[in-house]
């Protein structure tokens, strides 16, 4: 009998001791799967955001755009003449490097060869369009231009002026990618004044 007594304790305690631990295991599982089940949640609100925010600034291809350039009141009485030119990434380097004042000199071979419009202004607020639909687009898109180049002959600017890019007020770069430009844009205007080109279409952030 005292043995019995002695043990029924021991193998009373055990199975309760067990079955508690049994439960703080269960307890555990359940903290451990909620806790992953969330960060897979988060990771996959990570992924989806850094998609969506990729496909923003992921570059485009180059498209067809209605241009408009409009000379401004400060130029009322004056000619002016504007070159709207393709211009591919192998071009790039040498129309960004070229004197805007050698370009607009006699004879240059350069704007001589160039795919070019040229459009000649002379009344202010009055538009010079070339729009989208034009067929001088096809042997632009052609050619594989990413960039319209807007070149101005500006009175009263000549040599000391001359500088690279659009650093030049006489000349701004245009691309083609429509993801350049903010959301809903539907005509790039450039606006000739007696300072320099104003492109008053807004650019997205970089």
């Amino acid at each position: 009998m005292t043995v019995s007594v002695a043990q029924s304790p021991n193998f009373t305690q055990f199975p309760i001791e067990n079955s508690r631990l049994r439960g703080d295991d269960r307890i555990l599982m359940r903290t451990v799967s909620l806790f992953s089940r969330v960060l897979a949640l988060s990771a996959g609100a990570v992924l989806i955001m850094g998609a969506s925010g990729c496909s923003s600034t992921k570059p485009g291809r180059a498209r067809a755009h209605t241009i408009s350039v409009t000379l401004d009141p400060s130029l009322q009485g004056q000619r002016v003449l504007v070159d709207l030119v393709p211009v591919n990434p192998s071009q790039k380097r040498q129309w960004e490097e070229k004197s805007v004042t050698e370009y607009f000199g006699a004879s240059d071979p350069l704007r001589a060869s160039a795919r070019k419009m040229t459009i000649e202004l002379s009344e202010p607020d009055k538009p010079q369009v070339l729009n989208v639909k034009d067929k001088i687009w096809q042997d632009w898109l052609g050619i594989g231009a990413t960039e319209v180049f807007v070149l101005a002959d500006l009175p009263n600017m000549g040599r000391a002026d001359d500088k690279p890019g659009d650093a030049d007020a006489r000349r701004r770069i245009l691309p083609l990618d429509p993801h350049r430009w903010e959301s809903g844009t539907k005509e790039l205007r450039v606006v000739v004044k007696r300072g320099g080109l104003e492109v008053v279409s807004r650019q997205r952030a970089r």
